[in-house]
């Protein structure tokens, strides 16, 4: 099983800044599996049967509170049995999408909320598009894949209020 990150080197490890609140927030990014698109552009050829893309950077102390994958445009390629799961690590937050027969824009199905799903994500991790084991070709097609994050970091709340005259 091969492994293309197309997150980038920098950035991503820290939460976004909401003005010093702390928060649930969307996370998203487009994978694009054609000519020239982040996939093939990092790995330097087409999607390979059981690969895994590391698509989405989340920051340490975070909850993943969701992860949908969305089929943006049409599979092209020769393979007809290619499915898609979204992960963090080894838990699954979608069921498996049939992605080249499914309908442009139809998103996963997630899977029901668990105790190790709501656990916060202690150190940096990614949200992975896990492709199953397909024959055939993939060259081309893009996936929309969104995360609803919450940052878990200590709030740095000020100090108190200064009495009056004092």
């Amino acid at each position: 099983m091969a492994t293309t990150t197309i997150t980038p080197s920098t950035g991503g490890t820290t939460h976004e800044s909401r003005l010093n609140t702390k928060g649930m927030y969307w996370a998203e990014v487009l994978v694009d599996l054609g000519t020239g698109g982040n996939v093939q552009t990092v790995k330097g050829s087409a999607i390979a049967a059981s690969e895994v893309v590391e698509a989405l950077k989340i920051p340490a102390n975070s909850v993943i509170l969701a992860a949908y994958a969305q089929k943006e445009t049409a599979m092209t390629g020769t393979s007809t049995d290619v499915t898609i799961t979204v992960k963090v690590g080894s838990n699954a937050y979608s069921s498996a999408m049939n992605y080249d027969d499914a309908t442009v824009l139809d998103w996963t199905v997630p899977v029901a909320p668990t105790a190790t799903l709501m656990t916060v994500v202690a150190t940096a991790d990614t949200v992975d598009i896990v492709f199953n084991a397909f024959t055939g070709t993939v060259t081309g097609g893009k996936i929309r894949l969104k995360a609803l994050l919450c940052d878990m970091t200590k709030v740095n709340t000020p100090g108190g209020i200064a009495a009056l005259g004092s």
